[in-house]
């Protein structure tokens, strides 16, 4: 995909109907799901997820699931935990509103030349006076942010209190680089940073915890939060050599989008451990990991020695967003306390210390 990569590892991680929430609806989301309907968030949300199926053999016979030379350790010391750098003052925020407090909305826009749009949630507990996250959520091939604003689930999640959640369309349901795409050239990248300088228009938004998720085609796409993703090349070519925290989730079974990588609509995609290993080698992670189970007999592995967070979910199921582990809360839960630094304006005024000279260098 070119360039695309430089710009999107710039998205730290990187939403829904009109007055709506999230529906029951089925537990498999295929890389073309069916169109399920968004209905208002049932009063009683169901106490257990939906069966997975687990096939005799969990995973591909005699591969290897992760980089080569990867192996298990003891746990590391603690890495020190810096502090987020401050939010910047932001004097946009409009002082109506657009769109209430738990409420969603569906935005039509034209982006170069293309007609594009996207679902925009505000958080429960907005408050203009406090600078809110940005989650990004990309459905799979076909999808559409509907259907997967209601098989994603967030409203379990702490995002639905805290977070402003955007659910992009992609154009003609699709998403770069995957050969199907008719988006080329980074421009589905440039219409989420349209998207996220319109909402920082109306809202307090936090530059540092803008997220990203996505599902098949959307989590090759956003290259961060990956739910069975769709690892199409040139997906994981000229990305920048910066260390970002990485979240892998896929099925050992998967059977449209292989755990050992393969061709699909006539164009190669990348084996998982191939994509992990890019992301081991870009955090600096010495190649050793901590094992420990999972929901449903999945196995999580939490790599030592990252600049930045590092983390696979195998779980033996076909291609699916996952009820166990539970993608949704696995996603958030990762994501939410990440950070980026954000510089101030070059024209910013920096005051020095009271009775001391400014710095010289």
């Amino acid at each position: 995909m070119f360039n695309v990569n430089l710009v999107k590892r710039h998205l730290v991680a990187l939403a829904a109907t009109a007055a709506v929430s999230i529906g029951v609806v089925p537990a498999y989301a295929q890389e073309a799901p069916a169109p399920a309907p968004v209905q208002e968030r049932p009063a009683e949300v169901p106490t257990a997820p939906a069966p997975i199926e687990t096939p005799a053999d969990s995973g591909p016979a005699g591969e290897q699931l992760v980089p080569e030379g990867v192996q298990e350790a003891t746990p590391p010391d603690p890495a020190p935990v810096l502090p987020p750098a401050p939010v910047q003052e932001d004097p946009t925020v409009n002082p109506v509103q657009p769109v209430a407090n738990g409420q969603t909305v569906s935005v039509a826009v034209e982006h170069e030349g293309k007609p594009r749009r996207y679902l925009l949630r505000i958080p429960d507990n907005y408050n203009p006076d406090v600078a809110a996250p940005v989650f990004f959520g990309f459905g799979g091939w076909e999808d559409s942010p509907e259907n997967f604003s209601s098989y994603a689930r967030m409203w379990s999640t702490g995002a639905h209190g805290e977070a402003i959640i955007v659910y992009p369309e992609g154009y003609e349901r699709a998403w770069e680089a995957a050969p199907y795409a008719k988006t080329r050239d980074g421009e589905d990248i440039r219409f989420i940073k349209r998207i996220l300088d319109d909402i920082d228009l109306d809202y307090r938004v936090d530059r540092s915890r803008v997220y990203a998720m996505g599902m098949s085609n959307g989590g090759g796409f956003t290259s961060v939060a990956m739910v069975s993703g769709a690892f199409y090349n040139p997906v994981e070519m000229n990305c920048v050599d910066a260390p970002m925290a990485t979240l892998i989730m896929h099925g050992t079974a998967d059977k449209m989008m292989t755990y050992d990588g393969g061709t699909r609509h006539e164009a190669g995609y990348l084996p998982v451990r191939t994509v992990l290993g890019g992301y081991l080698n870009r955090n600096r992670c010495d190649m050793t990991f901590m094992s420990e189970p999972a929901a449903s007999g999945s196995e999580r592995l939490n790599f030592n020695g990252c600049q930045q967070p590092v983390k696979l979910l195998k779980v033996p199921a076909d291609h699916t967003w996952f009820w166990a582990p539970d993608a949704a809360n696995e996603v958030w839960n990762f994501l939410s306390d990440k950070y980026k630094y954000v510089a101030p304006p070059a024209d910013a005024a920096v005051p020095a210390p009271a009775e001391a000279p400014a710095p010289t260098a």
